[in-house]
């Protein structure tokens, strides 16, 4: 009996550590494509496995398409300047994510801090 108690108890320590990320909140983005800098501050509201918010500044500011969630995978897109960047990363923690960016063919990378 004190196997089985043990067994439960490690399976649930397992699927508590691959419980979704909490994304709400703001942050700070830093990406490159290509040699072009991409710095947008974004702030996501997580709803279950749906995202929304707004991400940019200024001229450049506007609402994230197509947020998602799903565990630690976090997605979303953005349009600037006419090109829709979209995002797909990894929640490392609640304050730290990283990933790609694609947009119109061409790719990059990105790391994200929680403010």
């Amino acid at each position: 009996m004190k196997k089985i108690i043990s067994m439960a108890l490690a399976a649930l320590a397992v699927s508590g550590a691959a419980s979704a990320a909490d994304i709400s909140g703001k942050w700070k983005i830093t990406g490159d494509i290509a040699g072009n800098a991409v710095s947008p501050d974004c702030t996501f509201k997580q709803e279950g496995a749906k995202l929304s918010g707004t991400c940019g500044s200024g001229d450049n500011s506007g609402p994230i398409s197509d947020g998602a969630v799903a565990g630690k995978d976090v997605s979303w897109g953005w349009e600037a300047g006419g090109f829709t960047l979209a995002f797909k990363g990894t929640a490392d923690s609640d304050k730290s994510m990283k990933g790609s960016i694609d947009v119109g063919g061409g790719t990059g990378t990105f790391t994200a801090a929680k403010q």
